[in-house]
């Protein structure tokens, strides 16, 4: 993948080191801890890099729009939230962060809330995951008035996907639909990524 080079390449050294290390302490050339040490280093750099952990050992990694990594279209900046009124038009949102990831499962979760709910079930939002620049769809989910459990209250929604193999470019995308025809306004507060294990 077009950004694993560097990762790529500490791996091999680590690994390169593990295995010296092994080879040292069976010929009693260093104590069995040393191995011990550097097999355990490189098992969380990998661990790390692959986003299992993070630096705060929580298994996702969340983008927030003050990071930079999630473009806006049309969005109104309120503190640390996006806000989408009332007459935002259809496409409206938002993407990013065109991130590589490595096979295996998923769960992205979009946080979300409304300024008034109803059991209407008029659509407000699309949420969608893609590879290869859009290319490639993973994940797809409506988002409609009912949805959400409470008027001016956070809410996860979450979409599923399995990548059975590495993807490039792979980016979390929150469209608008027809919010005048909703009569709802959507803030949004961050994209969390966690690792599934079924």
């Amino acid at each position: 993948m077009d950004r694993d080079y560097p990762a790529s390449l500490a791996m091999s050294f680590l690994n390169a080191l593990v295995t010296a290390l092994i080879n040292a302490a069976v010929t009693g050339q260093v104590a069995w801890h040393w191995p011990a040490i550097a097999f355990a280093l490189s098992f969380i750099f990998l661990l790390g890099y692959q986003g299992v952990v993070s630096l705060a050992f929580r298994p996702f990694k969340r983008w927030r729009i003050a990071e930079g990594e999630l473009i806006s279209l049309r969005a109104t900046k309120k503190g640390l939230v996006w806000e989408f009124d009332r007459d935002s038009k259809e496409g409206d949102g938002f993407h990013g962060p065109y991130m590589p990831l490595f096979r295996g499962k998923y769960r992205v979760s979009f946080r979300l809330r409304i300024d008034e709910r109803s059991e209407q079930d008029q659509p407000v939002c699309e949420l969608d995951v893609t590879a290869d620049d859009g290319r490639k769809w993973l994940a797809q989910r409506t988002i409609s008035i009912r949805d959400f459990t409470r008027a001016e209250k956070w809410q996860d929604f979450p979409l599923d996907f399995i990548l059975s193999r590495d993807e490039n470019r792979v980016e979390f995308r929150l469209r608008m639909k027809d919010a005048l025809m909703a009569q709802r306004r959507i803030s949004f507060q961050s994209v969390a990524l966690r690792r599934r294990l079924s």
